[in-house]
């Protein structure tokens, strides 16, 4: 179920086409593209799931956020 609903939202998320900078706008662009995008390990979650943590810098999210768009 929760791969159908992230397929549905990928069709209405936009591609990054442009590295993500360090601005709230790509901050909350690169979070719905992380939400439509399945997690690299086969597991259940989205991308985001797997790299967002409060610990975490939000500089570090948006760079790996970058990276697995490889857009470096």
């Amino acid at each position: 179920m929760k791969k159908l609903i992230r397929s549905f939202r990928r069709t209405f998320t936009e591609d990054l086409g442009l590295p993500l900078t360090w601005t709230p706008q790509d901050w909350e662009r690169g979070k719905k593209w992380a939400k439509a995008q399945e997690a690299p390990d086969g597991s259940n979650r989205s991308l985001w799931q797997m790299i967002y943590s409060p610990r975490r810098d939000s500089t570090e999210i948006i760079a790996e956020i970058n990276k697995f768009a490889n857009l470096n």
